[in-house]
């Protein structure tokens, strides 16, 4: 008995180690809510927004610039948010430094639309 006792304890305390080192997510300008202005689509998932921060669509991989289909799907999202204010909410930042999120726009996300239409 003495023995789970001992386990759950240390990793009770170990847990709370770790989550006291952990930092939480800081979203800078945003907070997760904020309106941007879209400056250039890079590619069919990715925008980069005037005040400089690089934007990838949560759930959309769509392929390179330089691959086949690549500069129809860069097409499709300029038509869908280029040089517009748009409404974006921040999930988290992928392992390239971008933030993924969702662009909200009207009843539905831009990243709904651009699946629907190359499904």
């Amino acid at each position: 008995m003495f023995k789970y006792l001992l386990i759950v304890i240390t990793l009770i305390i170990g847990t709370y180690y770790y989550l006291d080192r952990t930092e939480p997510y800081e979203y800078g300008e945003c907070d997760p809510f904020c309106n941007v202005t879209v400056q250039r689509v890079i590619d069919g998932d990715t925008f980069t927004t005037e005040s400089g921060l690089v934007i990838r669509l949560a759930g959309v991989n769509t392929p390179e610039i330089n691959s086949p289909l690549g500069y129809q799907h860069k097409l499709c999202l300029e038509a869908l948010i280029g040089n517009k204010n748009i409404r974006i909410k921040l999930l988290q930042k992928d392992k390239y430094g971008r933030q993924v999120a969702q662009v909200i726009s009207h009843r539905s996300t831009c990243n709904r639309q651009e699946l629907r239409l190359f499904s």
